[in-house]
C-alpha cells in the first residue's frame, strides 16, 4: 500500500550533499513546518515560520546570483562563493546587510 502524500512530505529529509548547479538557501523543513502548522490549526505558528521564509526570500532576491553564491559558501562552507563570468563577484557588504534574515532562516531550518 502506498503512503499518503502527507506522510511523505513530513518525513522528507534533504540530501546532505549540495547541488552546486542551483545555489539557494532553500529550507525544505521550514516549508513542511508551515504545512504541518496549518493542518494542525496553528495559523499563528504557520505565519511565524512563513514570515522567516518571506524575509529570507526577499534577502536572496536583493543579493542576486553572485551574492547568493557567496551566501551559500558563507553559511554552508561549500563552493568558492565566486560567480563565473559575465556575472560580477559577490559583495561581502551586501551579504552582511542581509545577514539577519538569512541567518534566521538557516537557524530555523537547523532547529527543525
Amino acid at each position: 500500500m502506498h503512503s499518503s502524500p502527507r506522510q511523505h512530505v513530513s518525513s522528507y529529509h534533504p540530501p546532505k550533499s549540495p547541488n552546486h548547479n542551483n545555489p539557494t538557501l532553500s529550507a525544505p523543513k521550514a516549508h513542511v513546518a508551515v504545512y504541518d502548522r496549518i493542518t494542525a490549526g496553528d495559523l499563528k505558528g504557520a505565519k511565524a515560520v512563513q514570515d522567516v521564509l518571506a524575509d529570507a526570500d526577499l534577502s536572496q532576491q536583493k543579493l542576486g546570483v553572485s551574492g547568493l553564491k557567496l551566501a551559500v559558501s558563507h553559511y554552508f562552507g561549500y563552493g568558492s562563493g565566486l560567480a563565473r563570468s559575465p556575472l560580477p563577484s559577490g559583495d561581502e557588504s551586501r551579504l552582511a546587510a542581509q545577514e539577519g534574515p538569512l541567518k534566521r532562516l538557516v537557524d530555523l531550518e537547523n532547529s527543525l
